[in-house]
């Protein structure tokens, strides 16, 4: 069983432990390593969602067209094309390069139909 003086002296003796450069390098690579964890856990979460986000999007189901069949394209491709994307930009840049990129999948999609 401890005495009050061995508690005091375990006390003491953490604290000076604990102020020495050594324990307070440790405790930095602790901590790193913890934000790192943390943004990998982060990173991971948002890549999870973006997967389930696109297992649950229609996909077109033509494969393969044997020769003299014809596929009607606007039937098979309508709820592809129409189903509702999302987007979150990071910035302007990729607000507008993705405003572009829809305007010409529009216009395309316009004079091809």
């Amino acid at each position: 069983m401890a005495t009050v003086s061995d508690k005091s002296h375990q006390e003491a003796s953490e604290g000076r432990v604990m102020n020495t450069p050594e324990f307070r390098e440790i405790e930095l690579q602790i901590r790193e390593e913890k934000l790192l964890r943390i943004k990998w856990d982060e990173k991971r979460r948002r890549s999870m969602e973006k997967q389930r986000y696109r297992a649950k999007m229609e996909q077109p189901r033509i494969n393969y067209i044997p020769k003299g069949l014809s596929v009607d394209y606007k039937e098979e491709y309508s709820k592809y094309l129409m189903q509702e994307v999302s987007f979150e930009p990071r910035d302007n840049d990729d607000f507008t390069s993705l405003l572009r990129l829809l305007e010409r999948w529009h216009k395309y999609l316009l004079h091809r139909f």
